[in-house]
């Protein structure tokens, strides 16, 4: 048997579930009958419990997020590994945690912040049971510190009336798709939403899928531009934040770049960020409705972008805007961006390669650094704009 619960004290139903993104189906069940359940404890506030050991219900995230509102404290355990925790958080950290172990040994309990002030006297009771009787009994003591504070225990419900929980949902058609998604457990699973999204918006306009466990590529050749497209998201407590990367290979850029620098080598010309085009460090997800409203704007952002990237002076503008200074100490985040000023046009290439040339380090370099060797030879070979 491994199940989860939490609780608080101070929050109506409807607030916790709020809070986690769930929703009551007002089905009954007994604890333990479907993934999760809910009920109102005798003492006032509200218990969730879940199938499982340190289910997604309590990860972090979702602690943080509601002990913001109010104390929240909970407990999870696994039979088959005799493992227990009993925990508390508040103004979205954890404030305590009582771990017992088996593995580690019988009279093992593990205590982390400042435990309720009666764990010291349960814990004494359940070693000195150990001694005389020989079985695990320090099992119990994480589940008994949880009890004194809630006044519930998983499999004592009497009187309590449980329903079945379902996460929310929501859905938004793009490009004439419909993605139903729920509140993310963990990043990989906002990443997995994203990447849904684009798939809906890419596909069509010619891109494949490079599928990968740890979050799907998009990538599509045309003319002599290569794009690979991918979404990530972040954890960011107690919520999350995303972003879109566009890698750019301009083989225009990239054999003009070799022609002069024989060893270089880049799998990328430059490498676009959604939210820095945008003027962000990201873009922050707190609710369903944050995810919904960025898929909207992924709908409407991403082809024309897609557009852009496809013409050398449109990606100019992207990548240089109106810059003057780019450090030639990264080599591949200098020379095709210079390369890409030059066949734009762009009027602050002089400055541009001036200085990056100046932030070479010369202890190595006999003559011209690279980048004045590959400025040179655009002036005298290559036509402006």
């Amino acid at each position: 048997m491994a199940f989860s619960w939490l609780s608080t004290t101070s929050l109506s139903s409807a607030d916790v579930l709020a809070a986690l993104h769930l929703e009551d189906t007002g089905a009954a069940v007994r604890a333990g009958e479907c993934e999760i359940a809910g009920a109102a404890l005798p003492r006032g506030g509200y218990v969730i419990v879940a199938n499982g050991f340190w289910h997604a219900a309590i990860h972090p995230p979702k602690l943080a997020a509601l002990s913001r509102e109010a104390s929240v404290v909970g407990y999870t355990e696994s039979e088959s590994v005799n493992a227990s925790t009993a925990f508390a958080w508040r103004n979205g950290e954890q404030i305590w945690q009582v771990m017992h172990l088996l593995d580690e040994g019988a009279e093992h309990l593990a205590i982390d912040g400042d435990a309720p002030a009666e764990t010291a006297a349960l814990l004494k009771q359940a070693v000195a049971r150990h001694r005389a009787e020989g079985h695990d009994a320090v099992y119990g003591v994480p589940a008994a510190v949880a009890h004194s504070l809630t006044g519930f225990r998983y499999g004592d419900d009497r009187g309590l009336r449980f329903t079945r929980l379902a996460p929310r949902t929501a859905t938004v058609n793009v490009s004439g798709t419909p993605i139903t998604f729920e509140w993310p457990n963990e990043r990989g699973d906002l990443t997995a939403t994203l990447n849904r999204a684009l798939e809906a918006i890419l596909v069509p306009l010619g891109f494949d899928v490079r599928r990968d466990p740890r979050g799907d590529e998009f990538f599509r050749t045309r003319g002599d531009t290569t794009l690979t497209i991918f979404g990530v998201g972040y954890d960011d407590d107690p919520f999350y934040t995303c972003d879109i990367f566009i890698s750019v290979r301009q083989n225009t850029v990239e054999r003009l770049i070799a022609s002069i620098i024989p060893h270089h080598s880049s799998s990328s010309t430059c490498n676009l960020r959604l939210a820095k085009i945008e003027g962000h460090d990201g873009f922050d997800i707190k609710s369903l409705r944050h995810i919904e409203a960025f898929v909207k704007f992924l709908g409407k952002k991403v082809p024309a972008l897609v557009e852009r990237c496809g013409d050398v002076r449109e990606l100019d503008r992207i990548v240089n805007a109106d810059r003057t200074r780019i450090d030639g100490i990264d080599f591949l985040t200098a020379e095709g961006p210079i390369v890409l000023a030059w066949l734009a046009g762009n009027p602050n290439f002089d400055s541009m390669v001036a200085y990056a040339d100046s932030r070479y380090d010369r202890r190595e370099i006999e003559g011209d650094t690279p980048i004045v060797r590959l400025a040179e030879h655009l002036r005298r070979n290559v036509p402006v704009g």
